[in-house]
Formats: C-alpha cells, sequence, structure tokens
C-alpha cells in the first residue's frame, strides 16, 4: 500500500529495524521480537487475536487506517463481525496513524489515550515529472480511478461530454484508466480511450510519459469520501498533469482554486465550465502544475515528512519492551 512505501522511507531513514508481514503469518515469536506492534487497516478477528497477545507482551500497539472502515454500510463486508473488529483493535491502540485529520480525531476517540497521528505521504522529487508543457492538440484528459468510481463520472461529468466534444472536436481526447464508465451511447463521435487498470508503479511510468494535459477527480461529497485522504492530487502533480477536482473534503484541504489546481461543485454545469476554462487556457495549467509540484518539493519532500513522523512517533526510538 502507499502506506507502506511512504513509512519504509521512514525506518530507513532512521534505521529503525522492521519486521513487514502479512497478519495471517504473524507468530508468537514475532511478537516476542518487537517493541512496537503496528497494524495496516486491521479488521478482521485474527487482527484482535494479535492486538491481544502484543497487549499482553506489554508491546506498544499502532494503528493505521486511510478509509473509514467503520462506519461502511453494513452490507460492504460479508462478515459482519469486522465491524467489532475494528472497535476492538481500536479500544487496544495506544495510536490512531491516519492521513485524514477527521478520520484521526474519530477514531482517537475509541482508544484509550485519545492519541492520533497524521501522517502525511513523503514524495520522492527524483518521481516528480517536470512539465514539458502542452503538445498541441489535442489537449489530453484523463480519468484514473477504481472501477466503482465509474458512477462518479456519469453522475457529474458523462451529461456534458457531448457538449465538449462538440464545442472542442478533434482537439481534446478523452482517456480512462482503471474505471470503465458505459459510453456506448457516444460511439464513435468522441475520442475515447480506456485503458485497464494496473499495478500502481506501471502506472506511474505511464502516467510519466503519456504528457495528459487535464486529470478529473470527481468525489462525493459525502461522510465516508471526505475521510478519505487526497490521492489523486499527488498522482496528478507529480505526473505533471493539471487537475480538476471536486470541491470538498479532503481535496479542499490540499487544493487551491486557481493556484494548484480547480475545485469545481458536483453539479454537470460546473465540471462542464471547469474543463472548458482548463482546456482554454494552457498559462493556468501550467502556472498551476508549477505551483503544485513547488508544493510537493517543499512541503511533501522525503526529508520534511519523515522528520515529522520522527517528531510524533518518537516511541520508534526510545521505547523498549
Amino acid at each position: 500500500s502507499a502506506f507502506i512505501s511512504a513509512f519504509d522511507k521512514f525506518v530507513k531513514r532512521y534505521d529503525i529495524e522492521i519486521n513487514y508481514k502479512q497478519t495471517k503469518y504473524i507468530t508468537k515469536n514475532d511478537l516476542k521480537q518487537c517493541d512496537i506492534l503496528l497494524s495496516n487497516r486491521p479488521f478482521s478477528p485474527a487482527s484482535v487475536k494479535i492486538a491481544i497477545a502484543a497487549k499482553k507482551m506489554g508491546r506498544l500497539y499502532f494503528v493505521h487506517y486511510d478509509d473509514d472502515l467503520y462506519n461502511l454500510s453494513k452490507e460492504y463486508f460479508v462478515l459482519k463481525k469486522r465491524f467489532e473488529c475494528i472497535k476492538n483493535c481500536l479500544l487496544m491502540a495506544d495510536a490512531v496513524l491516519a492521513s485524514n485529520p477527521i478520520l484521526a480525531k474519530i477514531y482517537a476517540t475509541d482508544t484509550p489515550t485519545g492519541r492520533y497521528v497524521l501522517i502525511n505521504m513523503p514524495v520522492d522529487e527524483n518521481e516528480i515529472v517536470e512539465r514539458l508543457g502542452s503538445n498541441g492538440d489535442p489537449v489530453k484528459i484523463v480519468y484514473a480511478a477504481g472501477k466503482d468510481h465509474a458512477i462518479l463520472f456519469e453522475q457529474y461529468i458523462k451529461p456534458v461530454v457531448s457538449q465538449l466534444f462538440t464545442e472542442f472536436g478533434d482537439k481534446i481526447s478523452l482517456t480512462f484508466i482503471g474505471v470503465h464508465p458505459d459510453m456506448s451511447d457516444f460511439g464513435e463521435k468522441v475520442k475515447i480511450k480506456y485503458i485497464s487498470i494496473m499495478p500502481f508503479a506501471k502506472y506511474r511510468k505511464h502516467m510519466e510519459k503519456q504528457n495528459y494535459d487535464i486529470g478529473l477527480a470527481p468525489l462525493h461529497d459525502d461522510p465516508f469520501s471526505n475521510k478519505k485522504y487526497f490521492n489523486k492530487f499527488f498522482e496528478y502533480s507529480m505526473a505533471g498533469v493539471f487537475g480538476i477536482y471536486s470541491d470538498c473534503l479532503p481535496y479542499t484541504l490540499i487544493v487551491e482554486n486557481r493556484k494548484n489546481g480547480l475545485v469545481v461543485q458536483n453539479t454537470p454545469e460546473s465540471w462542464l465550465k471547469a474543463i472548458r476554462t482548463a482546456v482554454r487556457d494552457a498559462e493556468l495549467r501550467d502556472r498551476c502544475i508549477k505551483n503544485a509540484q513547488n508544493q510537493l518539493r517543499t512541503e511533501f519532500s522525503t526529508e520534511t515528512i519523515t522528520k515529522k513522523w520522527g517528531e510524533e512517533l518518537p516511541e520508534f526510538f526510545w521505547y523498549n519492551a
């Protein structure tokens, strides 16, 4: 996961010994050899058993969540016990690690300590792609998302696709990565390309090479989505892509309108206006991309973020079980 990759940069910076293991393979001997147990998204009966054993052995127990799993619809999990498992893990946790401040604060209220640590993701400057400028026609628009996010495009953007291609014709193209909204009713009228979901490393390489101009990031304004992280801002900005984001949390935590991207109300009319503006204004795109990438280099550099982690998680340097 993105968190594991980021955490690995932290432990390497400070030469902290760490043993990564899938939950199902953790043994009592593993717990004996550690001082701190950090569990990523614990929500299974096995996670609870391991946490109980770790606490009995005097180990610190930290949990990390990047989604509000506890408040998902009860139909989401086949095993209904998972909600109880999340609650039990929180009740034993010495601290909650999360990237979203709303999620962190809520989950921390169920812990004995009430402690939470905000975890931002570090960015390797070498992975930031310098903007090469527009290649001219067509302006390349991309929507990269999971397959279950098709409904977002269909609800907010699909109603204005015909209008966009009527206005701009062959001067724009539309690419979907990992998501496949139903565009069959457009036939050959619009220039659309579908690319299957791919491993994250391959996806990042693809984004580096394709030189997309505009990236779409619609998101529902609801309690679950509001507690997510703004990963899409990282993905688009690192690849030199100008992002258009829904005007809601978590994007409003990071995106400043017309400074490092565009924020837009979730109506087809607003999305039409924003995409139209982005297609026409190459200077705006380039300026926002430059600002976003400078922000990544300063606020989210590996050195800055891992130093912050060290300040927030001092136990990793001194705690001895």
